[in-house]
């Protein structure tokens, strides 16, 4: 057998002080600003900056609340969601910031109450940020939970989060902080909502780090929490991106990933492949400098948002398209976010002012895991004689999530069965394990004449499996005929463009030859041959025998015709032979 392969020749959320001015904005169809001019007198809104917008209604400037979480005239009062009682079972109802949590007796859970059995609940959570973010900008989510130890998480603890922009996350396990008071004041959470932070008995956890753009208009955030897989408290949370009005900023495009978990590419652990970015400056006709930021956020069960430290930096020419590329083998199945943060300087000139202006997008990838690959070698082209010992080895399977250098870990199998002819004691019953290891000896004599065997080798892996990815075993089969005498030895001659790890060019022929090493008694111009053609995993390429070869698919000699094949693809090739039967 011998393969071969053809060379190929903003979701960061930016929150908005509770004292900044507001920029224009969209909420359910309704225009609103901070400031109109009626009459030729300049009128604004209430003090409720981040938690209403402004509407105009019979000449006055009236401000109408983000009904989900505050009313008023001001929109100064939390909205209570437990008005309408929702918990069943006599559960008590908690007001929290934009929902409710229910506490239920003894005997009941879920988010009503309505599930039975006994289990350790959630610590009554509540979900705060600001409702409106200001793009580019910072901002934080924070998840606060009652209680001071992580036992508030209670049994069998799961967060699933979906940002509203298609992204979307799965947690098990959250690093929960003692202290998120400090938190809520670093990233200016709104006055209204800081009186949830108590100094004592909270712990938290900051949800951070996404892109939001302010001209998809408002979106929500979707979070379920469970415990022992049974949703104890969900919710819909509003959020208004806006853009900073004082700021210009570069427009960022993201290729070769996607900004919604579900479309997402799917990369394999064993290949190259690179993340791009095309900047496009906003803000100057001069010629700018861009420095470009990239960032790395690993997604798993146990890191469900943006943790990660920045790549490196690079200084590119606005119009040059900027490359991170992955190496083979250096990332683990997950689901990966890639953050691009520009900064465009302009230079002063002629007196000019020096100004920078900042963007980020940000996208995502998918690292999946490929089957093994199970390959069987030996057996003189499936032909052995009698007196014989015959030998099977495993030894070219691999597991092609792993570095070629990293095999260790593979088990195999060995199995056989009889499918003609037989009445020896080897291999009685269908799938009759036979040996372990990677290779298989059968001493002379075992085997019967004129009889056909089939050797099956399974091989699977000893690595532990990473939650929600699954490697799955491969096996290979061969046919083995037994027959009186020793068969002849064949082998491949590689006359042209092709060879054992040969990056073979496809606008050129691909030339093979057999060869007689052994025992060959001039058998070999009386055997019959046959060609096989496989086209690796995700090609379609068939191989039209009459016209894209000299020979055909039933010589000695297998001659593919220039521009038969498709570069960046591999092929497996392999022949057999067979001796004539006289007359």
């Amino acid at each position: 057998m011998l393969i071969l392969t053809w060379l190929s020749l903003s979701l960061y959320a930016a929150a908005i002080s509770a004292k900044q001015a507001r920029d224009n904005f969209s909420y359910d169809g309704v225009g609103a600003n901070t400031k109109r001019e009626t009459g030729g007198s300049e009128k604004t809104c209430p003090e409720c900056y981040g938690r209403g917008y402004c509407e105009e209604k019979d000449g006055n400037i009236e401000c109408l609340c983000y009904e989900q979480f505050y009313e008023g005239p001001d929109c100064t009062t939390e909205v209570n969601h437990c008005k309408t009682n929702p918990c069943e079972n006599d559960g008590d109802c908690q007001p929290v910031w934009g929902n409710y949590f229910c506490r239920c007796r003894k005997g009941f859970h879920g988010v009503n109450c309505t599930e039975q059995g006994e289990i350790k609940r959630v610590a009554r959570p509540q979900f705060l940020y600001n409702v409106e973010v200001e793009v580019p900008g910072e901002n934080a989510f924070i998840l606060l939970l009652d209680g001071a130890k992580t036992s508030s998480m209670g049994e069998e603890f799961s967060l699933d989060y979906e940002t509203g922009t298609g992204m979307k996350f799965f947690a098990k396990k959250l690093e929960l902080i003692k202290n998120p008071r400090k938190l809520a004041k670093k990233y200016e959470l709104d006055h209204s909502i800081m009186h949830h932070f108590h100094r004592e008995n909270k712990m938290g956890y900051i949800i951070r780090g996404y892109t939001y753009t302010p001209n998809g208009g408002p979106v929500y955030i979707s979070i379920k929490i469970k415990n022992k897989n049974t949703v104890q408290f969900e919710g819909r949370y509003l959020v208004v991106p806006k853009k900073n009005p004082s700021s210009c900023t570069p427009t960022i495009l993201m290729q070769d990933c996607a900004t919604e978990y579900d479309k997402a590419p799917m990369y394999k652990r064993g290949e190259r492949f690179s993340v791009r970015s095309k900047t496009t400056p906003e803000c100057s006709d001069q010629e700018p400098q861009l420095s470009q930021y990239w960032f790395q956020y690993n997604i798993s069960e146990d890191a469900p948002v943006p943790t990660g430290d920045t790549f490196k930096a690079l200084v590119t020419d606005w119009n040059s398209p900027a490359e991170y590329a992955f190496q083979p083998f250096t990332m683990n199945f997950g689901f990966y976010l890639m953050k691009v943060a520009v900064l465009e300087k302009v230079n002063e000139i002629m007196g000019a002012q020096k100004n920078s202006f900042w963007n980020e997008n940000m996208c995502g990838f998918h690292i999946v895991p490929t089957d093994l690959v199970a390959c069987m070698v030996g057996g003189e082209s499936g032909t052995v004689g009698v007196h014989q010992e015959l030998q099977l080895s495993a030894e070219l399977s691999y597991d092609p999530n792993e570095s070629p250098y990293n095999q260790q870990h593979l088990r195999y199998k060995w199995s056989c069965w009889v499918s003609e002819h037989s009445e020896g004691q080897y291999c009685k019953g269908k799938g009759v394990q036979v040996g372990t290891g990677v290779l298989l000896s059968v001493p002379e004599d075992q085997l019967q004449v004129d009889s056909v065997y089939e050797f099956m080798v399974e091989v699977w892996s000893t690595k532990p499996p990473v939650p929600g990815y699954t490697v799955n075993p491969s096996n290979a089969i061969k046919r083995v005929t037994v027959i009186e005498g020793r068969p002849a030895i064949l082998a491949l001659e590689y006359v042209r463009n092709v060879g054992p790890y040969f990056q073979s060019n496809p606008e050129e022929i691909v030339y093979l030859k057999v060869v007689c090493e052994a025992d060959c008694a001039d058998t070999t111009e009386e055997m019959e041959y046959e060609w096989t053609f496989e086209p690796a995993e995700g090609s379609k390429k068939t191989l039209d025998w009459k016209q894209d070869t000299q020979f055909g698919q039933n010589t000695d000699k297998l001659l593919i015709l220039e521009n038969k094949l498709t570069r960046n693809e591999t092929y497996l090739v392999s022949v057999t032979g067979r001796e004539t039967t006289p007359g």
